[in-house]
């Protein structure tokens, strides 16, 4: 379910908190502050829909779980990239996908087409890093916290091609403001944990965009020592907007969530 009770003050003052009760226990552990570093991961998000979309004031549901759509998937395409200097990221993330899919407008049936593209970018930096394991521990485990200022830029276009009635399409393009958290832990030697969060919109675009992710990596060499990561997890994009009034309005209220598998390189 959309998660409408979010603010940017809360989300802030929450990150602020952390950061702050994290530098306390940081000690005498040292952010790594050498040259760039660069991570490109590609990966695959096994995508399910459930919302609602309106396109030339003609409003429809644009429910598909994920054996709908990937019957239906006409093309799709996902990647990450990252440049890391010390303490300091700067990230891109793009998700392309042609969807289709059949649903209803009361008792008449729709098909419903939607291009989705959504261009996530923006700036982490580790503020601080918290120790999970005993003082003393052979392999301490750490938990790196980092707050994220950004924007999401979608550019979606909409088709719906009611029974009987003429079809009628319509494409938007906006930039939302986004700010997050990103924690990232690496509990054994090989293996971590990737959490990432964040909420925007705030009225400039979208009324409300949130975002959250969840992995488990595993990380070998590929190129080099330890230079690539294999991720399985799970992620949830939503996201409110509209546009418009009448036989003009365009909106979208829908959630996009599934499991991703991806390979992250580093070099």
């Amino acid at each position: 379910m959309p998660i409408r009770g979010l603010s940017a003050g809360a989300l802030l003052a929450a990150t602020l908190a952390v950061a702050q009760a994290a530098a306390a226990d940081q000690g005498s552990h040292e952010l790594d502050e050498g040259g760039w570093h660069y991570n490109l991961t590609p990966y695959v998000w096994f995508l399910s829909v459930e919302g609602d979309m309106t396109v030339k004031g003609l409003e429809s549901s644009v429910d598909a779980s994920f054996s709908d759509i990937w019957s239906n998937l006409n093309i799709g395409f996902f990647g990450r990239f990252e440049a890391q200097k010390g303490p300091v990221s700067l990230f891109g993330d793009l998700i392309f996908a042609d969807l289709e899919a059949d649903n209803a407008m009361g008792s008449v049936s729709v098909d419903a087409d939607i291009d989705l593209l959504v261009f996530d970018f923006g700036l982490a930096y580790e503020a601080a890093r918290v120790r999970l394991s005993k003082r003393g521990a052979e392999e301490p485990i750490w938990v790196s916290v980092e707050p994220v200022l950004g924007g999401r830029l979608y550019s979606v276009e909409g088709e719906l091609q009611p029974a009987r009635l003429d079809k009628v399409s319509e494409s938007e393009t906006w930039v939302d403001p986004v700010v997050g958290l990103r924690l990232t832990s690496d509990i054994t030697p090989d293996w971590n944990v990737r959490l990432r969060g964040d909420v925007g919109g705030f009225g400039v675009s979208s009324d409300l965009t949130w975002q959250a992710m969840l992995a488990v990596g595993y990380s070998f060499g590929l190129f080099g020592e330890k230079d690539a990561t294999a991720l399985f997890g799970y992620r949830a994009l939503y996201v409110d907007y509209q546009t418009g009034g009448g036989a003009n309005r365009f909106a979208v209220d829908a959630t996009f969530h599934g499991p991703l598998l991806g390979l992250s390189v580093v070099f």
